[in-house]
Order: structure tokens, then sequence, then C-alpha cells
């Protein structure tokens, strides 16, 4: 029997994950495995919330953006898609800033899909117009 050192609890060695081989045999973890997964839950929580708060300042520090700029961007555009109108709370990811490669300029926030298919065409409206009509053309 061992007691976690979280919950207090004595229970058998077969509810300990394995720590490390030691000369002597192996070593539990001072904390049982319901313990362990709850602890590491809450910690990747936690991490994981502030990881992608940082990537996204991050990232928007490229444009001139704050969170509180982008949260604003956001609300004005009603949390869609500023080209599909795909609202932003269906997505797997967050709205995308926009802008114009050669001026930096920010247009707006888009859906991945409309990024990456922006991103495809180089902003390039010859080809976009191209696009256009190879579809009216190849239209059933």
């Amino acid at each position: 029997m061992k007691t976690c050192i979280n919950c207090k609890i004595s229970k058998p060695k077969e509810e300990f994950y394995n720590k490390r081989k030691t000369k002597s045999g192996v070593s539990l973890n001072a904390r049982c495995i319901p313990c362990v997964n709850k602890y590491t839950k809450d910690y990747y929580s936690i991490h994981t919330d502030k990881k992608k708060e940082n990537s996204l300042t991050s990232q928007l520090s490229k444009y001139g953006l704050t969170p509180s700029n982008y949260r604003q961007m956001v609300e004005n555009q009603q949390n869609k898609c500023k080209v599909c109108k795909t609202d932003g709370s269906l997505l797997k990811r967050r709205l995308y800033v926009d802008h114009c490669h050669i001026t930096g300029k920010v247009r707006g926030l888009l859906c991945h899909s409309c990024n990456v298919a922006l991103g495809a065409a180089r902003d390039d409206i010859s080809i976009l117009r191209a696009l256009i009509q190879y579809l009216t053309d190849t239209s059933t």
C-alpha cells in the first residue's frame, strides 16, 4: 500500500504510475493515477490557454495590433469572416488577420479557408477573376 500525497488515501501500489526504474527496483509516483490525471488536465488547461494567448499577441504585434484591437475587430465584424460570413464560433480556428502584403495594411478578419484561398491567389485580382471565369464557364 502507498499513500497519495494529494488525496491522502492509502491505495494499492497498482494505483500509482511507475515513476522510473532505480537500482533497487521501480519507484512509484507520489500521486495516485486519478490525482496525476487531474493534475495533468488542470496544468495543461491553464498553460495551453496562456500559450494560445501569447501566440495570438505575437501574431497581432506583426500587424501593430493588440489583443484589444483584435477583439474590437471581431466585434465590428460580428465574429464573422469578412468574405464568406461564416460565424467564428462555428470554426475550429480563430479568425485570421488579413493584410496587404505590399502595404502591410490590415484589411479584416478571415476564416482559415478564405485566408488560404486569398493567399493561394497571391492577392492577385487577375487570378481571382480568372478563377471566377473558370467557375462560370464550367458550371452546369
